[in-house]
């Protein structure tokens, strides 16, 4: 705990960054501390030898993940362009 609490110290008075960088190491720390979800035995090993990836969200994989909505939108516009339909694939 006292690791955590000499963290957030750190953090807060830092005087090189600013409000919303703060926030966001702040927001990082607090999602460090959260026990790792249950997963199945298969998912363990899925991860272990690299066939998923948790997107290095380790322990947080409730927090939104832009990547996926970034992607899902450049494959609707490269569809309309191309005229293509991604599910005749």
């Amino acid at each position: 705990m006292e690791e955590i609490k000499d963290r957030v110290l750190q953090v807060i008075t830092d005087g090189t960054l600013d409000y919303r960088q703060k926030k966001h190491h702040l927001a990082y720390i607090a999602e460090s501390t959260q026990v790792y979800p249950d997963i199945s035995d298969e998912a363990k090993t899925a991860l272990q030898e690299k066939v998923i990836c948790d997107l290095f969200e380790g322990s947080a994989p409730y927090r939104q993940d832009m990547f996926f909505q970034i992607t899902n939108w450049l494959l609707k516009m490269v569809s309309v362009i191309l005229n293509w339909n991604p599910l005749q694939i």
